[in-house]
């Protein structure tokens, strides 16, 4: 989106999006994409807007937009259930970083053995959201479709060894903690499970998720229908955040 205050607005003004925004957003990137909320709100309070932050790298979370998108009305219908499909991919699916070299990681943080061992060898992996790093690629075994951001290079083939990637073209993540110079991103995407039904916010509309809505933060018992606030909960934008 842009890393302006008002980056989040001037992409659903230009979008014309209206009724319920769902924002996926990297976790690093969760104050940040607060403060973009928090605009939107105040430039287009007819607008909902939920904000994500996941322990998932960009491209990671651009293969979530994609596969949820792709299932309106046919897994979910509702904006609450487009949260609880993601919230349940999320916990399913894995972000992976390949690093050809360690020097300048900031997450995981590696020590000095592994900064002077990653000058040989075939580089190492580290799967956002969880410490340590690995010289052992991700395993086929899972149920996992595994995807690369881009053309994987010669030394990354290597190392992925029987490993079936698809190759889709994305971007360089810039300004990430978990990415270096030269470092490539790898989702393992799970198999997308329906959402069940549930108890609609008297607000907004959306189905509560984990006791609460995500997208007007009322409680059921809190909500109370109000004048002025005309959300259609049949029209969910969905947006992946990269800086």
């Amino acid at each position: 989106m842009g890393d302006a205050p008002s980056a989040l607005f001037d992409l659903v003004r230009r979008r014309q999006s209206s009724g319920h925004v769902l924002v996926l957003a990297p976790e690093y990137a969760e104050i940040e994409t607060a403060r973009q909320k928090h605009v939107l709100a105040s430039a287009m309070p007819e607008v909902a807007c939920a904000v994500l932050a996941l322990p998932h790298h960009a491209f990671g979370l651009m293969a979530f937009a994609v596969t949820i998108d792709s299932g309106r009305g046919r897994l979910w219908h509702d904006p609450g259930q487009a949260v609880a499909i993601v919230q349940d991919l999320s916990d399913r699916s894995r972000s992976v970083v390949w690093h050809p070299r360690l020097g300048g990681l900031a997450d995981p943080r590696p020590n000095a053995l592994q900064t002077i061992g990653g000058l040989v060898g075939q580089g190492w992996f580290a799967t956002v959201g969880e410490p340590g790093l690995s010289r052992q690629p991700p395993q086929p075994e899972g149920g996992l479709h595994w995807s690369v951001a881009g053309a994987p290079p010669a030394k990354l083939r290597q190392a992925l060894g029987g490993l079936s990637v698809t190759e889709v073209d994305f971007p360089d993540e810039q300004g990430a903690p978990y990415c270096t110079r030269g470092s490539v991103q790898l989702g393992g995407l799970a198999a997308v499970r329906p959402a069940a039904e549930g108890a609609g916010c008297r607000v907004c509309g959306a189905m509560i998720v984990d006791e609460h809505c995500r997208f007007c933060l009322q409680r059921p018992t809190e909500s109370r229908s109000r004048q002025g606030f005309p959300f259609d909960s049949g029209s969910t934008e969905l947006m992946e955040v990269a800086r």
